[in-house]
């Protein structure tokens, strides 16, 4: 998977050569002019009673308690705000968090967890601008406060850091990013291996086409215990984006469908996020 994602990413960067529009949001390797800012505010929600085990195979998010009928569910509805700033030319930073709201019902339990989520801190830094945009960044993400044994947790309650590589291209229709990094994670979590190449089309003047492919690799392990936790599981998983972006200056409109296809130690299903971007 890692090498075709790649050599895909190789062969459409390639063919692309003038400089045009980029991204929006999490710009790829592309960084913001000098005193420029991006917002964007979000809501994503994830409804699904399925998952991917230790080896693979699409399983119940929980086993069955005994005697039910009703299937497991995890559900996630979080509200999130993501900013990129331009300090100098080549140089931009950015910073993510949110609020979430989290569900676990099964084995004739129902659990809930709420509050802010991690906070994400990244500096980008672009150390090639043409033919090719390419640049280098670091990041670090800072838990807010949460108990990470509270089931389902927020996060792991520890903080990851983590080094990423983009390049990307663009014409005056369409543009290219493809990125591989690695994270350091806190505690005794599996580091992971990012990988990703996203990919849009301007369709018509004020609406654009997004697609992508991510991924994450680790060792992997099985969760311990009958409570599979998402937040605390060492997971692989291969996930595809179809987007929609309406524009209309200065703001933007976007719904997205995020699918998961396949996966160790992951949920399983579709999120569902729409999403308000502001640019200077």
């Amino acid at each position: 998977m890692r090498s075709s994602v790649l050599a895909a990413a190789a062969l459409v960067l390639a063919s692309l050569a003038a400089p045009g529009f980029a991204p929006a949001a999490r710009a790829g390797a592309w960084t913001r002019e000098p005193g420029s800012l991006f917002l964007k505010l979000g809501y994503e929600r994830w409804y699904t009673s399925a998952r991917y085990d230790s080896t693979g195979h699409r399983v119940s998010y929980l086993p069955p308690a005994q005697g039910s009928i009703e299937k497991a569910q995890y559900r996630s509805q979080v509200a999130r705000l993501y900013a990129e700033y331009g300090l100098m030319d080549g140089l931009t930073a950015a910073a993510s968090g949110g609020w979430a709201t989290i569900e676990a019902e099964g084995l004739d339990r129902f659990s809930r967890s709420r509050g802010a989520t991690d906070v994400t801190l990244e500096l980008r830094r672009r150390l090639v601008r043409a033919p090719l945009v390419v640049s280098l960044s670091g990041e670090t993400k800072i838990p807010t406060g949460y108990e990470p044994s509270r089931f389902p947790a927020l996060g792991s309650g520890r903080p990851d850091v983590g080094v990423r590589l983009d390049a990307g291209a663009s014409n005056a229709r369409l543009y290219v990013t493809a990125d591989a990094g690695y994270r350091v994670r806190g505690g005794a979590q599996t580091n992971e291996v990012p990988l990703g190449i996203e990919g849009g089309l301007a369709v018509i003047k004020d609406l654009k086409v997004r697609g992508a492919l991510r991924g994450a690799f680790t060792s992997g392990h099985a969760s311990g215990g009958a409570r599979f936790d998402p937040a605390l599981s060492d997971s692989r998983f291969v996930a595809a984006t179809a987007s929609l972006v309406l524009h209309d200056r200065p703001f933007d409109f976007v719904f997205d469908v995020d699918r998961m296809l396949s996966g160790r130690n992951t949920l399983a299903g579709t999120r569902l996020g729409f999403s308000l971007w502001y640019s200077n």
